[in-house]
């Protein structure tokens, strides 16, 4: 079993759970001062989607249909659960054809406000109903999907049974406000290929963020985000077999709402050390670093129009540069509209499109890149 293979594909998979406690120090800071980007729900919603995203690197292509849907209870003021899910269908076709499909797994969590509604303490379940045990043709396709560059709505289907939990609490100063998270990811074994003697538990993860929100006139912020995130090794069976490096994430966010528009702008920063790899019976620091630096920028401008409906752009950027063996790198630049039209006072059609151009360097010489990313969904209020 080659660990640092298992490793790049289910470890880098859950960034985007880096960014919840800057999503937590938001809501919290909301929940204060009701101008925040991010605010609670006072009803339930259920938000039903359809994804396809496409991307084309020289003659290989590989394209998914994902469906994700999600549902969100606020209990009572206090108590607000969640539950998400994506199944999808992915194809790649190089030199022939691929395919991975099924059901995900499906995410139950929930966060709760406690002391005067300036803490909060948040929990999730990660419930293991998407596929995982994948044949090897089903593995190459997954370790595709996993590339951070492509954004995929549904990178993996299935990985075990993981349980999380944390805490974010927001501190009021005279012209900032100060927020703390610590959060806690214990992952369970699984089976990641078909037929595996053995399972391959990944190891657990420790985040601890710091966030400032600085509020301006006219319900105008700027919000500062850093989080690090510690990582236990992963074993096989009792055997410790791979260790990433632990990560350092900066983000910063502007939020600038008008009448006639209003200007979402994020700037995202995300370093690595050194992974460790099994020799012996020990773990040791790779030679070089595989890791490299990934930045990412999102503009998105709103434009509020007549009879309640929206129109939106967006551009974003995603710059990763090459680790120290000279590949892994990738600059892609993207640009689409979408609008938000409201059905009625209970529902809201939402759609977007966005084009991508760019380069991936693979150790040789860059290869040209395109994509495209089409959603349309639903925001019912139960």
């Amino acid at each position: 079993m080659d660990s640092p293979i298992f490793s790049s594909l289910y470890k880098n998979l859950l960034t985007c759970r880096d960014i919840l406690f800057l999503m937590l120090f938001c809501i919290s800071v909301a929940v204060e001062a009701q101008t925040g980007v991010l605010e609670r729900q006072n009803k339930g919603v259920a938000m039903p989607a359809v994804s396809f995203q496409w991307w084309k690197v020289e003659e290989t292509k590989i394209h998914q249909f994902a469906i994700p849907v999600t549902f969100s209870y606020p209990v009572n003021e206090k108590l607000q659960l969640n539950l998400a899910t994506s199944p999808a269908f992915s194809t790649l076709e190089s030199r022939g054809s691929a395919s991975l499909n099924g059901l995900s797994d499906t995410r139950f969590s929930g966060n709760y406000l406690l002391h005067e509604e300036r803490v909060m303490a948040t929990f999730g379940v990660n419930l293991p109903s998407g596929k995982h045990a994948l044949k090897s043709e089903e593995f190459v396709v997954a370790n595709v999907l996993a590339l951070h560059a492509f954004d995929f709505m549904t990178p993996i289907l299935g990985q075990g049974f993981d349980i999380s939990a944390g805490l974010a609490t927001t501190f009021k100063m005279p012209t900032l406000v100060l927020g703390l998270g610590a959060g806690f990811l214990m992952r369970g074994p699984f089976s990641p290929i078909e037929n595996a003697s053995d399972k391959y538990n990944p190891g657990d993860e420790i985040t601890l963020s710091l966030g400032l929100d600085y509020p301006m006139r006219q319900k105008k912020k700027l919000m500062f985000d850093v989080s690090y995130t510690l990582y236990t090794a992963d074993k096989v069976e009792k055997n410790e077999v791979f260790q990433a490096g632990n990560r350092i994430s900066f983000q910063a966010m502007a939020y600038m709402p008008g009448e006639r528009a209003t200007l979402l702008f994020s700037v995202r920063d995300r370093i690595r050390a050194k992974n460790k790899l099994a020799s012996g019976q020990d773990l040791i620091p790779e030679r070089q670093n595989s890791n490299g630096n990934e930045i990412e920028i999102l503009a998105t401008l709103l434009l509020p129009q007549r009879q309640g409906w929206t129109l939106r752009g967006t551009v974003e950027g995603r710059f990763y540069s090459n680790n120290a063996y000279d590949a892994g790198g990738a600059t892609i630049g993207g640009a689409g509209i979408g609008l938000g039209y409201p059905l009625s006072p209970q529902t809201t059609f939402d759609m977007e499109a966005r084009f991508y151009v760019g380069s991936l360097d693979t150790g040789f010489d860059p290869v040209n890149t395109t994509g495209l990313r089409l959603l349309g969904g639903l925001k019912v209020r139960l």
